[in-house]
């Protein structure tokens, strides 16, 4: 079986309706409805390229966990650890704070977690920048979810531990 791992699925059509929804309101469209391909979103632009499964890395990219600059790179790692099941690694994506057993509680089954992430946006407060995007999760047999994912990193505060460094989600709330 081949491994994913790039799974941070999206499509302009996609995106263009998490934007008109707004963050609190509920998504008035259905995910799986649409003809999605694998495609990398981009932190700083919004833009989005194909990549099909022949571009996608065979191994997962650990180093997108150490790294500062791009926090789409975390969602990209955290999509296709919910894809492959990899609860540990998708655990490692939190940071501290989360545990695998949660996540396989809250995710798991028999199925892929296809985890759709739309355009984020930056702000910084007290220390800390902030990413925040609307997701879309399907699983086969289950209801779509929709809500908000935050990723996290300090600045290079005094006191910060090495891990608050480095972006990790901080939340990911469903839309009630």
């Amino acid at each position: 079986m081949t491994s994913r791992s790039l799974i941070l699925a999206a499509a302009p059509a996609l995106l263009l309706s998490l934007a008109a929804c707004g963050k609190q309101q509920e998504h008035a469209f259905d995910a799986t409805a649409l003809d999605v391909s694998p495609v990398s979103v981009s932190a700083s632009g919004g833009m989005v390229s194909p990549v099909g499964p022949a571009a996608m890395p065979d191994t997962p990219d650990y180093a997108a966990l150490e790294q500062v600059e791009d926090p789409a790179r975390v969602l990209r790692f955290l999509a296709s650890a919910l894809y492959d099941g990899r609860w540990d690694d998708a655990a490692r994506a939190w940071g501290e704070g989360e545990d695998a057993q949660k996540l396989r509680a809250r995710f798991g089954g028999d199925d892929p977690v296809m985890l759709i992430v739309g355009e984020g946006t930056s702000e910084g407060a007290a220390g800390s920048i902030y990413y925040s995007a609307p997701y879309v999760i399907n699983r086969a047999g289950q209801p779509q979810e929709n809500g908000t994912i935050v990723l996290r990193r300090v600045n290079d505060v005094p006191g910060a531990s090495q891990a608050s460094l480095h972006w990790h989600v901080s939340s990911m709330d469903a839309d009630t």
